[in-house]
């Protein structure tokens, strides 16, 4: 009767698990993608990193063929590679909107596994985890940001939330061995998006000096360092050209409007009928015409239920239970407040320190990504000790029945008001947004070739996809004579003369240059990118890293085996 009863349990668990993976998979359903704000840009990199695997660029460094050919190199600025997934697909030969929906539903499924094994660990259950990892898959914000904002990135750093937390709580409970949990959690979310690994990074020191006499002592502190260490490691070969280009003058935010500025207001967190699902991201927009804010009605009433069994004297191990998530619900709350104008904003923004900090988030209502990580457990453990004391999986069945009716509301409201585009509308478009370019330039206005030689001259010239190759006559005398070509300026780009390097080096509009040496007058010019012998040393250490947390997790599989062997071999 216990087999088939934890067999029943278990099957409820599963068909809840899809029916959630289902309901907000729903938008994926068809046959042309519905289109979010950054829809068309993620797309295009999909397309673009196909086109230069097709061309043997590995790892993809600069979309060669973006903007007629001057090539953009947003691959050194926003980490892609689990994108590499969707662009696999298409350059085997799948659809543009076949690979982008069969990713996303890869996105929806990997989150709530993910979520379900980290809540459970965290919160020492299972089905409270269970029921945490419902309410997070169908949380609001993350359907807003996976359909409404089109966000890839910010999405695929939502599937490693909940397990760079799970590592931090591992390691303030003493289980020291499973820090290599905390170094995948964080590995994910910045290769993910790297505003949220900050994000996650701050919240992380936070709790980390919350429970600072736990993290001094030796075991604790050697693991965080391997943590550390590794992370940074196996993210090498990203971090190393992230590094070298952010130092460089690009656009990296468009629009004038700041932080302080936001007019949303603390009623915007309470609007449960999901009527903008389709609003803008800019505050100046309106309050009607913004996008959805809010966490949703079910992780709002879990919050009050937690709050109402904790203040209404719950005993015993539920007592234990929400003593243990208080915290979350304090971060959480922060995190709703600083959504709004309530936060005090207007006082972060007089020190140049913070002011430069917050900017770089754009958009406050990027917070909910922690509000509605710590919430939903918060929430999950409020509507438990509420409901499920009896019939559990019954119960949660219910209230997963419940909460995608719930989130149904959006689906409707997005799809209705959403514009929609095929694999034709992608290539036709070929949209690819202009950040990332230096501030200056003027690749949109200027002329094919310039220099500032009086008199010169060009022949043989054959331009491809961020390669040149050129015929030059000087006839005038100046002493320094450069060459600018129609191509985006990022480190890597080398060129020849005659077989022989020159000097390269960014133009006044963000072009790259060639300094002419000056016993060259004439000469055959070639540039072309090539990946630095830093960007390879950096890829190599990551290999090694890879290689060696894979042979360690090996090692302690194989370890865990044989004690469970041992172990059954002692009870017969």
């Amino acid at each position: 009767m216990l087999i088939k009863r934890q067999l029943w349990n278990k099957r409820i668990e599963i068909f809840s698990c899809l029916l959630a993976v289902i309901v907000v998979s729903i938008p994926l359903l068809g046959s042309t993608i519905f289109q979010g704000h950054d829809t068309f840009f993620h797309t295009q990199r999909i397309v673009s990193i196909s086109n230069a695997l097709r061309e043997g660029q590995f790892p993809v460094r600069i979309y060669k063929e973006i903007f007629d050919g001057y090539g953009y190199g947003s691959s050194l600025f926003y980490p892609e590679l689990f994108l590499y997934i969707p662009a696999l697909m298409h350059l085997a030969g799948a659809s543009i909107v076949t690979s982008y929906h069969i990713f996303v539903l890869m996105i929806n499924i990997a989150t709530i596994l993910v979520a379900k094994y980290s809540f459970s660990v965290i919160l020492k259950s299972r089905q409270i985890g269970f029921l945490a990892a419902i309410i997070y898959e169908l949380s609001v914000y993350r359907m807003v940001d996976l359909y409404t904002r089109g966000s890839l990135g910010e999405n695929l750093a939502l599937i490693f939330c909940p397990l760079a937390l799970c590592g931090i709580v591992y390691l303030l409970r003493g289980t020291t061995e499973k820090w290599w949990l905390l170094m995948v959690g964080f590995s994910g979310l910045l290769q993910s998006h790297v505003l949220t690994f900050v994000m996650m990074v701050i919240m992380t020191a936070v709790i980390m000096v919350i429970n600072i006499r736990k993290i001094l002592n030796k075991k604790t502190i050697v693991s965080l360092t391997k943590a550390v260490f590794m992370t940074i490691g196996i993210n090498l070969w990203f971090l190393i050209p992230f590094l070298q280009v952010s130092s460089m003058k690009v656009q990296a935010y468009k629009g004038d409007e700041k932080f302080w500025n936001t007019n949303s207001m603390l009623a915007e967190i309470f609007d449960v009928t999901l009527r903008t699902s389709y609003g803008v991201e800019t505050y100046s927009s309106g309050l009607g015409n913004t996008i959805t804010k809010t966490v949703g009605i079910v992780i709002l009433l879990g919050c009050v239920f937690f709050i109402y069994c904790l203040l209404l004297g719950a005993k015993g191990q539920k007592r234990r239970l929400l003593k243990d998530n208080i915290i979350y619900l304090v971060l959480g709350g922060i995190a709703i407040c600083m959504l709004t104008n309530l936060f005090p904003w207007n006082l972060i923004k007089q020190s140049d320190c913070l002011r430069n900090f917050f900017e770089k988030f754009q958009f406050m209502w990027r917070f909910n990504i922690i509000a509605v990580l710590l919430l939903s457990m918060v929430a999950s453990v409020g509507i438990y000790i509420m409901f499920c004391l009896k019939n559990k999986k019954k119960v949660l069945f219910c209230l997963t029945l419940g909460i995608s009716i719930y989130s149904l509301i959006y689906i409707n409201n997005f799809v209705r008001a959403s514009s929609e585009f095929d694999d034709q509308g992608v290539m036709e478009i070929s949209y690819m947004d202009t950040l990332y370019l230096l501030e200056n330039n003027d690749i949109f206005v200027r002329e094919e070739l310039e220099s500032n030689a009086k008199q010169i001259q060009y022949d043989s010239y054959k331009r491809g996809n961020a390669e040149i190759s050129l015929n030059y006559s000087i006839l005038s005398n100046e002493n320094e004579v450069y060459i600018d070509v129609p191509i985006t300026y990022y480190p890597g780009y080398v060129a020849k003369i005659n077989g022989e390097d020159c000097k390269v080096e960014c133009g006044d509009g963000g072009v790259v240059r060639i300094n002419i040496p000056s016993g060259k007058k004439i000469g055959k010019l070639e540039v072309e990118y090539v990946e630095s012998n830093l960007y390879k040393a950096a890829d190599v250490v990551s290999m090694l890293c890879l290689f060696a947390l894979v042979i360690r997790v090996i090692i302690s599989l194989k370890a865990k085996h044989k004690d469970k062997t041992n172990s059954h071999m002692k009870k017969r």
